[in-house]
């Protein structure tokens, strides 16, 4: 369901103008699901997919925890790119599907943290 709600989740934003550098980039420290340009902005994008809201919105589980570890990884990411002077933002994209998979609804959060 994670790749199937990153790749709406990719669609949605390349819509909305957003510039997609990197998808599940991976370094010792973890993984960020997006990295986008969005006008001067480079965007560390966490993306949530559920089928129900039991448990509430798919955003809401971007908790403390998970908010730090996305600020470490978007560190690393800068250090290893040697991106210095970047304007940086933390969008959240809340993707919601049903059973058969069809998306119901996307959010994007953005500044979200």
């Amino acid at each position: 369901m994670g790749e199937f709600g990153e790749t709406m989740a990719r669609k949605y934003l390349e819509h909305k103008g957003y510039l997609i550098c990197h998808e599940n980039y991976r370094c010792p420290r973890g993984e960020i699901d997006i990295v986008a340009k969005d006008g001067e902005d480079l965007v560390f994008i966490e993306v949530k997919t559920r089928s129900s809201l039991q448990f509430g919105e798919p955003f809401e589980s971007v908790n403390r925890m998970k908010q730090k570890r996305m600020i470490k990884l978007a560190h690393f990411y800068l250090n290893q790119k040697k991106i210095m002077n970047a304007n940086v933002r933390f969008d959240v994209v809340s993707v919601q599907v049903d059973h058969s998979w069809k998306v119901k609804e996307i959010k994007l959060i953005k500044n979200a943290f």
